[in-house]
């Protein structure tokens, strides 16, 4: 309520004081595609982007066989597409709320992030995002029985904290490289409707934390399901300004 009562005096302080309001229009920190959805979708296309990191991409050095060729290329938009084989998420009641995880999609995040370690990446400039503790809590687990001391330095939150907390929770947050685990999928007999995929406030802050490349790991069927209006929209700006990947059925046993 506090947040909300500031926020309340904020606007009444911006229209009693205009000329004390300033829009901050420019951003100076990712690659300018990156915050183009949030723009157009959030912001009316006020926010520019600085011409000094507005074409800051990920470059690595190490060859790499496809997928991971196209997955991890300078292309700073990419949604891993599971459709194929993420047959189902599982959901488990914490506290007053249920929560889902999504060991399918667990498995591609594990060999994603071997291979952005193996190829040179610092694990302090991986961050990794969910919707839900639960999938958060599995990725926190498989980083800390790594045998390597590479990736201690990763980052996993979950946009579950907001809303009992605040945005701010997540700024300062920035990484070169962000995934998203979008952990749902409507192929499960009881799929979980879950409002944290179709509230803007917690999308904008997961999508906007990349500076040189957002990777989204989910199933694009989950823009067949109405509800989910802005997962839909972001599937079709990924389609056309930048890549999907689809990954075949049997992916994750083959790396594994």
């Amino acid at each position: 309520h506090r947040l909300i009562r500031r926020q309340r005096q904020m606007c009444i302080r911006d229209r009693k004081y205009p000329e004390a309001s300033t829009l901050l229009d420019t951003q100076y920190r990712a690659n300018k595609k990156i915050i183009e959805f949030s723009n157009r979708m959030f912001y009316h296309n006020k926010i520019s982007s600085g011409e000094e990191n507005e074409n800051i991409c990920l470059e690595i050095s190490c060859k790499l066989s496809y997928p991971f060729s196209e997955i991890l290329d300078k292309e700073p938009l990419i949604w891993v597409d599971t459709k194929k084989f993420s047959e189902h998420e599982w959901k488990e009641r914490r506290s007053k709320e249920f929560s889902a995880y999504n060991v399918y999609e667990l498995a591609v995040i594990k060999i994603l992030i071997d291979k952005l370690i193996n190829c040179g990446i610092k694990s302090s400039e991986i961050g990794i995002i969910s919707p839900f503790k639960t999938q958060s809590s599995y990725i926190r687990r498989y980083l800390q029985k790594s045998t390597t001391h590479a990736k201690e330095n990763i980052e996993v939150l979950d946009t579950q904290i907001i809303g009992a907390k605040t945005v701010d929770a997540f700024q300062g947050r920035e990484k070169d490289i962000i995934i998203f685990n979008l952990v749902l999928s409507p192929k499960g007999k009881e799929c979980i409707k879950s409002t944290i995929l179709n509230d803007y406030r917690r999308l904008n802050v997961a999508l906007t934390r990349a500076k040189r490349k957002l990777i989204i790991v989910g199933s694009s069927e989950l823009t067949t399901v109405e509800k989910y209006i802005l997962i839909k929209k972001l599937y079709e700006f990924f389609s056309k300004e930048g890549k999907v990947i689809e990954l075949q059925e049997k992916f994750h046993k083959e790396y594994e």
